[in-house]
Formats: C-alpha cells, sequence, structure tokens
C-alpha cells in the first residue's frame, strides 16, 4: 500500500472523536456549502470549470475533522481522479471503503436517510463513470486502473451486504474503469510483442506461424489476417498523427473507412431492433457534459476512442461534426472528411439510421436524424428554416447563429444567449423573430440546457395558438413541435420515474404533431 493511500486509509477510518466517532452532520457547514458551490458548477449553464484542489482540500478537511459522510467521500473520489490519476481515484475509494467498514452505522447520511446514502452512491457511479469515460490512462498506469477495477469490485460487494436489492453498485463506474482496464492490457501485451526477440534461425515455421505480412497472400483466411495486421498498423499511426498533427483529416477519414468497410448489410434486426448492446450510459452522460462544459477537444478525442467499439452509433458522429465546428477553422478538413465518410456509409446502408440497439435506443436519435438531412447527405448545405431560401432576413440568421457557435466554443455561453437576444430585440419583422428565438432554442438544446430551450419553445408554442400558425404555416409549425418533442422527450429520459410531468406534456405534443403531420408522428414512433 503506497503512503497516499495509506493516509487516506486513515483519514476514512479514524474516528472524528471519541464521544461522536462520525462527527456531526456537515450538511450546514459552511465547508460543506462552498464544497457543493464547486460540484455545482458540473450542472451550471455558465458557472466555470470546477476548482477539484478546492474539492479535494474541503472534502478532506471534512472527513478528517467535522464528518464521516459518504457524498463527500464520493465527491473526493471523483476531485482525486482528476487531480491525480488513477492513483488518485484508488486513494479516494479506499478512504471511501475504510469509511463505511468502520462507521456504517453512524455515518452521514444517517440510516434513517438511507435514500439519501443510495444517491451518493449513485452520484459516484454516474459522475465517476463520466470522469473516467474521458480520462484515458497515461503508460505506467495500469497497475493503479486494474487496483480500481478491484477496489470497486469489493466496495459493491460490501454495499449489497449492507443494503441488499436496495443497492445500487457502481456500474456506470465499473464498466468506465474495466473498459481501460482492457485498453490497457492489451496495449501491454502489444508492446511486449514488439519488445520480444526475433524468432532464432532455429524456430520452426510451425512454431513461429505465417510470415504473411511480407510473403504471399494465397487464401482467404491469409487475407483476414493480413488485413487485421495492417489495421492494427494504421490505428497506431492514426493515433500518432492525431497527437502530433491534431488538424490533420487523414487520421478521422481513414479509421472511418477502416472501421465501416467491414460492414456490407445491416445488422440482423427485428422490425429494426437489432441485438446489439447499447451504448454504457457513462458514455452518453459523458457526451453530454462535455457538450454543456464546450470541452470539444476531449469529446473529440471521446468520439475517437469510442469508434470502434460503437461503429453503428451515430449519435458519435453529430457531437464529433458539433465539437469540431466549435474548434475553428483549422478543424474544418476534419469536419469535411467526417461527413464524407458518414456519407459514404450511408450511401451504402441508407436504412441505417433506422435501426435500433437492443434496448429500444436508437441508432440515430432525432437531433442526429435530422443533422444526417441537412448536413451529411444535403453535402452539408443545409436547409433552410422556413423562410425564403437566400434572403436578407435567412442571411442574417445564419450569421448570428455562427457568431453564437464561435462564443458558444470559447466557453462565453452568457455571450452566445445575449447575442441571440439583442438580434432578436431588433428582428426587422415578427417572422424573422420567430426563426432566430427557434435558433435560439436549438443552440440551447445542442450545449446541453434542454430547459433553457423549452422555455424558448413555449413561448413560440404559443405564437403559434395565438397567430393559428398550424393552419397558415404547418411546415414551421411542426419545427417548433418536433423540437419541443425531443427536448420533453430528453428531459423524461433523466427524470426520476416517479415524475411524469415531461412525459405527459411530451404525449401531449406528439398529439399535436400526430394531427399537424402523420408521417413525422410515425417517424418518432421509431425513437
Amino acid at each position: 500500500m503506497s503512503d497516499e493511500i495509506a493516509e487516506w486509509v486513515g483519514i476514512g477510518s479514524t474516528p472524528i472523536r471519541s464521544d461522536a466517532p462520525s462527527g456531526d452532520s456537515a450538511k450546514y457547514d459552511p465547508l460543506f456549502e462552498k464544497l457543493q458551490a464547486e460540484i455545482g458548477k458540473l450542472e451550471a449553464l455558465s458557472g466555470g470549470p470546477v476548482q477539484w484542489k478546492e474539492v479535494v482540500g474541503s472534502g478532506r478537511e471534512i472527513l478528517e475533522k467535522k464528518s464521516k459522510d459518504l457524498l463527500v467521500a464520493s465527491y473526493v473520489s471523483v476531485g482525486l481522479l482528476e487531480q491525480r490519476g488513477y492513483a488518485g481515484l484508488l486513494a479516494g475509494l479506499s478512504c471511501m471503503e475504510g469509511m463505511v467498514e468502520a462507521f456504517w452505522e453512524t455515518l452521514y447520511p444517517e440510516t434513517k436517510r438511507m435514500r439519501a446514502r443510495i444517491n451518493a452512491l449513485i452520484w459516484l457511479s454516474e459522475k465517476g463513470g463520466v470522469a473516467v469515460g474521458r480520462k484515458k490512462p497515461v503508460p505506467g498506469e495500469g497497475k493503479e486502473v486494474r487496483a480500481c477495477s478491484e477496489k470497486i469490485d469489493a466496495l459493491e460487494k460490501y454495499f449489497g451486504e449492507k443494503l441488499a436489492n436496495d443497492s445500487p453498485g457502481l456500474g456506470d463506474l465499473r464498466r468506465a474503469v474495466d473498459q481501460w482496464a482492457r485498453e490497457v492490457e492489451s496495449a501491454e501485451a502489444a508492446t511486449a510483442r514488439t519488445e520480444s526477440p526475433a524468432p532464432s534461425a532455429s524456430t520452426s515455421p510451425e512454431s513461429a506461424g505465417p510470415a504473411i505480412s511480407s510473403g504471399k497472400i494465397e487464401s482467404i483466411e491469409e487475407a483476414e489476417r493480413a488485413f487485421g495486421e495492417a489495421g492494427d498498423v494504421i490505428r497506431r499511426a492514426a493515433d500518432v498523427v492525431r497527437g502530433q498533427q491534431p488538424t490533420n483529416p487523414w487520421p478521422y477519414q481513414i479509421m472511418r473507412a477502416l472501421t465501416w468497410s467491414r460492414f456490407d448489410g445491416l445488422p440482423a434486426h427485428t422490425d429494426w431492433e437489432t441485438r446489439i448492446p447499447a451504448p454504457p450510459s457513462h458514455l452518453v452522460e459523458s457526451g453530454r457534459l462535455l457538450v454543456e462544459q464546450r470541452g470539444w477537444k476531449d469529446l473529440v478525442d471521446q468520439v475517437e476512442a469510442q469508434l470502434p467499439e460503437n461503429p453503428f452509433w451515430l449519435d458519435l458522429q453529430r457531437l464529433s461534426a458539433l465539437a469540431l465546428s466549435n474548434l475553428g477553422s483549422s478543424y474544418a478538413g476534419i469536419k469535411s472528411a467526417v461527413l464524407g465518410e458518414v456519407r459514404i456509409l450511408l450511401q451504402r446502408l441508407p436504412d441505417l439510421p433506422r435501426c435500433r440497439f437492443a434496448d429500444g435506443t436508437p441508432f440515430a436519435d432525432d437531433e442526429t436524424q435530422q443533422w444526417i438531412e441537412k448536413e451529411v447527405l444535403s453535402g452539408g448545405n443545409g436547409a433552410s428554416n422556413g423562410a425564403g431560401e437566400g434572403s436578407a432576413a435567412d442571411a442574417r440568421i445564419a450569421e448570428t447563429r455562427a457568431q453564437a457557435n464561435q462564443l458558444l466554443g470559447q466557453g462565453e455561453a452568457k455571450g452566445a444567449v445575449a447575442l441571440f437576444q439583442e438580434r432578436i430585440n431588433g428582428a426587422a419583422s415578427r417572422r424573422e423573430r420567430f426563426l432566430l428565438q427557434l435558433a435560439l432554442a436549438q443552440l440551447c438544446l445542442d450545449a446541453g440546457h434542454p430547459k433553457v430551450a423549452l422555455s424558448q419553445l413555449d413561448a413560440l408554442q404559443r405564437e403559434i395558438d395565438r397567430f393559428s400558425l398550424e393552419e397558415w404555416e404547418p411546415a414551421l409549425s411542426l419545427e417548433v413541435l418536433r423540437a419541443s418533442w425531443r427536448v420533453l422527450n430528453r428531459l423524461s429520459r433523466d427524470s426520476d420515474p416517479g415524475s411524469p410531468e415531461w412525459a405527459v406534456r411530451a404525449e401531449a405534443i406528439y398529439g399535436r404533431i400526430s394531427r399537424l403531420d402523420p408521417v413525422s408522428a410515425l417517424e418518432l414512433d421509431r425513437k
């Protein structure tokens, strides 16, 4: 056990004081409020980056001197991961293990608030899974990654014994760590093969295997093996080029061509539902969080890392294009390469976006379907929002959208919203104001703020009702309603099962869409 881990185990397992081993509740302590303020930045529209040093420092003081608190230990574990990598995560999990084993009956939240304890574990699993998913282990961290996996297993076993069927487990965190553990193991094995001495002259052909990479290829088996060897070399080369020449398009282009060239038809399906497992929830959450925090470079890296494992998940490609757009003109060539390869894939397999994973999750959600139609298959030219193409209003809206996206890419979410608000207030016509407000809603949705988007869309629905736009502008009304349905559907998925508000509202919007355009409603049914 390292000195750092031993120190954190001591922090977790040492009593606060003799008369109250777990101390007192820190719920209203100024130090806890400071800690919560930092953690709250993870969900804030524009609160700046989380100061993980403050999280770890405040959390340590609470656990050491004030309160044995499961939620604080969860915050500290993620904070140590962000600060110290997988050695830090191992220290945080070890601290939690020492604390729960020593103080389970008296730690906070109290046993009478068992639901709050469960929520603390859910937070650790979900947020920890997201953080791990985007934190690729550096060379030499393999031992710590494997130790984290073992520690998570031990904690899950302990919580299972204490909470029985109520234990939420640490599934997202475990899957994220285990995925990196497998990749580390593969990389170490590849390194060992590379560094192993060449076979001696006495080595028999049977023991060495056929050297097909430089010799004749005369069978399908040899050809497939050669392709596999070449693919491994290309992947390693692409990783090097992406790291040293981040704006070079060819690694992105060739990796997609290499990945998708294996598929000559749709995966087996029944009524479009395949047997392919859906992407892990921590990856979905990680992508959403990176969009929300404008972590565009990290988002691009995450998409590239996940492409081989999730080749049919078309949402990844939309997220990549969104990130590349926000990284500026130097990444325009990469975006063009990504769009081009997706276009080639869909020209070969045009029904691919209709397919779903085994749990019903679509290969391409509604936003991705629109992106495919407007940017991929149209060659990137997009469609107008319904006012005459090429009009001055369209040009002003397009300019506003481009400027706002640039501000968003620089972390200026408030500036992007303020720009739209300024243009809305100065719109030359009610129609232009309507279209600008719709574009603002889409910006907020793309940035990962569905509730802000919904407030704009609700206002537009009032305009639709006031002026009977469903009768006079059915296409424009439908665009607003479809956007509202997407937002409400996302909020419904992300809400507690016992809170049906969003689902009820989504169903009402679905009814309006059905009356206005039954075909569009049927399309939504498949998502």
